[in-house]
Parts: C-alpha cells; sequence; structure tokens
C-alpha cells in the first residue's frame, strides 16, 4: 500500500480504528522513518500489536528487526534513510551527496571536499530543513540563495571565507553556521538582524578597528556565547575591545567637531567670492578688451576697404556711360 499523504496528516483524517497488515517485510528507509515522527498512540493506532510479525528487510543493518522494536530503539533510526538524486547539486567538480533523513528533520546535502567555489544554486525539493556540509572547499564568498531560510546548519570550516553579503539576513535564528578558518575583515550590517548565536567564528578573529566597533556592540547587547576574537590582538575578544576603545571615540569627537566646520567654511568661501566677484569680472573683461578693441579696428579698416571699392566701381561705372 501507498500512502498518498503526508503521513504526520494521516492522524489528523483518520482519528479512530486501526490499519491492519500482518506479516509483511519493509524497507525500513527514510519512508518508513516518517511514521516514527508521530506520537506513540497515534503510531500504535496504526501499527500496534499486528506488527510484532512485521520486520525490516532493507538495509542490511535493520534485517529482520521487528517495526515496533526499531520505533523505540532510537540508537538505530539514523539509519533510516534514503539517497536522494533529483535536484541534488552536481556542478563540475562540486559533486554532493544528498540524503534524507526524517528522523531529524533534515535533508543533508553534503558537498565536502569537492573543489567547490559556491554554495549550491539549487537544492532537492523538501519539506525537511536543510543541513549543508561544505567543508573543505574554497568557497570565498556567500552570496544570496533561495533556500537561506530553510537552512538549519551551514558548515563552512576549512573554506577561505573573505565575505558575506546583506542575503546573510535570510537566515533564522535557529541556523548555525560554521566558518571556522575563515579570512574575513568585517561582516554585513544586516547581520544584525540576527542572533549572533548563529554563528561559530572559531579562533579566526577579524580586526578589532573603528570600523568594526558596531560588531562588539551587537554581540554584547545581544549577549553572544561563541567567542570571536580580534584578530589584531592576542586573546581579546571584540566585545572586550569595545570597553577601551577610547581612541575610537576620540576620532569620532574630532571628526564630529570637523564636520560641524563644514557648513561654516563653505559660508565663509561663498561670501569671500561674493566680494571679489566684481573684481574677478573687471580682470576678465580686461584681458579681453585688447581683443575687443583690435575686433573693432579690424572691422572699420574692412568696412572702410569695402566702401573704397565700393566707389570705385561706381566712379567706373560712371565713366563708362560717359
Amino acid at each position: 500500500m501507498i500512502l498518498g499523504t503526508n503521513i504526520g496528516e494521516l492522524a489528523k483524517f483518520a482519528r479512530c480504528g486501526k490499519l491492519e497488515y500482518r506479516d509483511a517485510k519493509y524497507n525500513c528507509d527514510c519512508s518508513v522513518a516518517e511514521f516514527f515522527n508521530l506520537e506513540y498512540s497515534d503510531f500504535n493506532r496504526f501499527c500496534g500489536s499486528l506488527l510484532t510479525s512485521s520486520t525490516c528487510q532493507d538495509p542490511e543493518p535493520l534485517r529482520g528487526i521487528n517495526i515496533k522494536d526499531l520505533f523505540f530503539n532510537t540508537s538505530l533510526h539514523h539509519l533510516m534513510t534514503c539517497d536522494v538524486q533529483d535536484g541534488c547539486p552536481k556542478v563540475g567538480n562540486c559533486k554532493c551527496v544528498c540524503t534524507s533523513h526524517p528522523i531529524t528533520d533534515s535533508l543533508i546535502i553534503d558537498c565536502s571536499n569537492q573543489y567547490c567555489k559556491h554554495l549550491p544554486d539549487v537544492v532537492p525539493k523538501t519539506r525537511h530543513k536543510i543541513v549543508l556540509l561544505m567543508e573543505g572547499n574554497l568557497i570565498q564568498s556567500v552570496s544570496s540563495k533561495y533556500y537561506f531560510k530553510d537552512v538549519k546548519s551551514l558548515n563552512l570550516s576549512r573554506n577561505p571565507i573573505q565575505s558575506f553579503d546583506e542575503s546573510v539576513q535570510n537566515f533564522t535564528n535557529a541556523a548555525e553556521i560554521i566558518i571556522t578558518d575563515h579570512l574575513l575583515d568585517s561582516l554585513p550590517r544586516q547581520v544584525q538582524l540576527l542572533d549572533p548565536n548563529v554563528f561559530r567564528f572559531g579562533q579566526n578573529g577579524i580586526p578589532c578597528n573603528c570600523d568594526n566597533l558596531w560588531i562588539g556592540e551587537w554581540r554584547k547587547r545581544k549577549e553572544a556565547r561563541y567567542p570571536l576574537f580580534c584578530s589584531n590582538f592576542e586573546n581579546v575578544l571584540i566585545e572586550d575591545f569595545i570597553s577601551h576603545s577610547t581612541d575610537c571615540e576620540s576620532k569620532q569627537d574630532t571628526l564630529v567637531a570637523l564636520y560641524s566646520l563644514i557648513p561654516l567654511t563653505i559660508f565663509i568661501v561663498l561670501i569671500w567670492k561674493l566680494k571679489n566677484l566684481r573684481y574677478d569680472v573687471k580682470v576678465f573683461k580686461s584681458l579681453f578688451r585688447p581683443i575687443d578693441e583690435d575686433i573693432q579696428k579690424v572691422g572699420k579698416l574692412m568696412f572702410i576697404f569695402h566702401l573704397t571699392k565700393t566707389t570705385r566701381r561706381q566712379m567706373v561705372c560712371v565713366s563708362d556711360i560717359r
């Protein structure tokens, strides 16, 4: 029998009665594991004592185990998985293995050590949360992907990560992002929309300077548990750096003072320009006055020449008439 609905919804539609099937052998993969997400009362209604003689046929480690016994033996649940082929990323040398693991509500996409340069553009369709294993690759930047909101865990350890773009805000506070061995100099401001405990930075830090002061304030305000060290100071957390950042405060005060002088400076320059405008105009005119006089002289000469030439022609015409 094939159930054409989410097994979690089946209990809602069948609120009474029992489902009977005897002496069956099952492929105890992810499809059977979906039953194991039910409450025991619902599982017992569907399976109950009639499953005492029903056992697993596959996978091999579960062969012969009674279905009901398997429900309670949680140490074996990790074996109840399915390989997922449709939509599993395989681009160039970056070939991933996708596994559905309903017991942990996970779709595991393992792209570890595959010379990947980017996160996958497409992942398999799933109603489970995504566990994306990308450690040991060549990824330098993390840019927007449509599935970020569904990511439960993203492992980017042993990647030369240099930047996140503003789409980092599309992750949820339930996510875990592991970026040990990173090469970050800063973080996008949008990261403040997340809980800092989403990130695991490891021993690699970021420069503690005035530009990154807000990162320490964000982590301190939201009580970050996982450390983020200063890369330019030994064993100093960025939260501790902000407590001793008097240089940043003095620089900020200096900048504020300088910025406040800008309007006054512009006003003084404008007044000076207005006062000297007449002089500038006079100087400008004086530069072109000789040229104007020369042009006028040339114009007069041309007029006299033209007039003389016309007079001569008239005289010639009169003599011809005579």
